[in-house]
């Protein structure tokens, strides 16, 4: 018995240790990534500048800063497929082969769909905030905006509609498991709302607008989930 003991906390101990090395690589990933981006965060600056053609820096380190900024970031999305890979190869290690794939096939979906908010944040729903926002600019209020505000805002609201895509994938795990069914999610949607609106509020910059913008597509992702999981988990 005594063994059986020693012989568990080695592999629990094996495991932590395994855990440790995985998360000492992603870090790793994410550093050498993001310093390599540095030398491309002028060419990344610009880009993103474009829609609004002139940024300023009030600070004389600031744009230093908001270049290190961007290189953070950019270290941060383009590491993410490493990290998940990393993810999955840990979990397998106690998977058949049937759940292997289906692992797998979850952890690829997600980093598919959070590209898809990332992509949907940037190109349909940053322009449309944006425009509104500097519509209401005058001949006696103009915006002179920062460097170091507009990299947070474009961020935050990109990096937050990829998150919020992952609400599928969580919805189809929860009835997976039968911690949830579709048919309760379905007759709780009035809850779902109110608890999206608050998600909304977290991860968007604070303004109601965005807030509402945000909610809207999650609601549509919301109602998507329900119904793919009553496919999906039927058969």
């Amino acid at each position: 018995m005594e063994n059986n003991k020693i012989s568990d906390k080695l592999s629990f101990l094996g495991h932590l240790e395994e855990l440790r090395f995985k998360i000492i690589y992603s870090i790793i990933c994410f550093l050498v990534i993001a310093f390599l981006s540095y030398f491309y965060s002028e060419q990344i600056l610009y880009w993103l500048i474009k829609p609004v053609k002139l940024v300023v820096f009030n600070s004389p380190a600031d744009a230093l800063l908001v270049r290190i900024n961007v290189s953070m970031w950019m270290g941060l999305i383009l590491s993410l497929p490493f990290v998940f890979y990393q993810l999955w190869s840990f979990v397998a290690i106690a998977l058949n082969k049937k759940e292997k794939r289906a692992v797998l096939i979850i952890i690829l979906s997600s980093l598919v769909v959070f590209v898809l908010g990332l992509f949907f944040g940037y190109l349909v729903m940053f322009p449309i905030v944006l425009d509104f926002f500097l519509s209401f600019a005058t001949t006696w209020l103009m915006p002179l905006i920062t460097a170091k505000s507009y990299v947070s805002f474009v961020a935050s609201l990109v990096l937050g509609f990829g998150l919020v895509f992952q609400l599928p994938i969580i919805i189809f795990l929860l009835c997976s498991c039968g911690i949830v069914t579709a048919d309760f999610l379905a007759q709780r949607r009035k809850y779902a709302i109110v608890i999206i609106l608050i998600i909304s509020a977290i991860v968007t910059p604070p303004d109601g607008l965005t807030m509402i913008i945000m909610s809207l597509p999650l609601i549509l992702l919301y109602e998507i989930s329900v119904i793919l999981a009553k496919a999906f988990i039927r058969r």
